[in-house]
């Protein structure tokens, strides 16, 4: 027998053997898929607020802080995303340290509603299953509207002298706050004349009994307590002399309260 002869036998004999105890050859592995990328954006937000003529602050979220996460590539599973913050607004935003892409969602979109203006910067931070792409970082603010009622508080509108044991003078507590519309609630706070009594529709009663400057003033509110219309009055009296004549100034229109929107004044 050649030498060739037997190469092939033992190459037959050889595979034979290896089918025998069930030896095959491996398929390759699958290519391991590459992990998201992940980037972050954002949109500046607005609020509005203004004080009554109490000194109440109302606050208005006229457009949120929105930040959005966006993936590329691989959208079957869902996806935990870490977030770190910075400025004035990153202990106030109330947005989380950590946000989740859906399955099937290439975006999230978070919203922050702090009610005081600021600057905000949000950071994309490393973890499992994604890679930061650009931009991995996003800096956006709130900016903030005031607006002023016109309610002149800590001033004096109206001011009539009056003799002791005399009544004082009407007032058109209306004029004096600016023609506040009709179906609001009228209150009176601070000290009018002793031996006087002051009614709501500007008229009194009784005659002053005592010398001195008094001040209060009449508001007008609505059933939630919000008082965007307000009347100051002062009294002063005295033993005698000339009298001057009641004397008022008009106040600054102004808007009834703080509403959603671009910030305006209005009457």
């Amino acid at each position: 027998m050649s030498a060739r002869t037997s190469s092939r036998r033992l190459a037959a004999l050889t595979a034979a053997l290896l089918l025998a105890v069930g030896v095959t050859h491996a398929a390759p592995a699958p290519a391991q898929a590459a992990d998201p990328v992940v980037t972050v954006t954002a949109a500046n937000g607005s609020v509005f607020s203004a004080d009554d003529c109490k000194g109440q602050t109302q606050t208005n979220i006229t457009e949120p802080i929105r930040v959005t996460l966006t993936r590329s590539g691989d959208a079957s599973a869902s996806l935990d995303v870490a977030l770190s913050y910075g400025g004035s607004l990153a202990s106030t935003s109330g947005l989380p340290v950590q946000a989740t892409i859906a399955a099937g969602e290439a975006q999230v979109v978070l919203e922050a509603s702090p009610e005081t203006g600021g600057d905000l910067t949000v950071d994309l931070t490393a973890g499992a299953g994604y890679t930061i792409g650009s931009p991995g970082s996003a800096s956006t603010s709130m900016s903030q509207g005031i607006a002023d009622l016109g309610c002149n508080i800590g001033d004096v509108s109206t001011t009539q002298t009056i003799e002791r044991g005399t009544t004082p003078a009407a007032i058109d507590v209306e004029e004096v706050a600016y023609s506040p519309p009709d179906g609001l609630v009228r209150s009176v706070e601070g000290t009018v004349p002793p031996g006087t009594a002051f009614h709501l529709d500007g008229t009194w009663d009784g005659v002053a009994t005592e010398l001195g400057t008094f001040r209060f003033s009449e508001f007008f509110c609505e059933d939630d307590g919000w008082c965007p219309y307000r009347a100051d009055i002062e009294v002063i009296v005295v033993e005698s002399g000339a009298i001057p004549p009641v004397t008022g100034t008009r106040p600054p229109a102004a808007p009834a309260r703080a509403v959603p929107g671009t910030p305006q004044l209005t009457g």
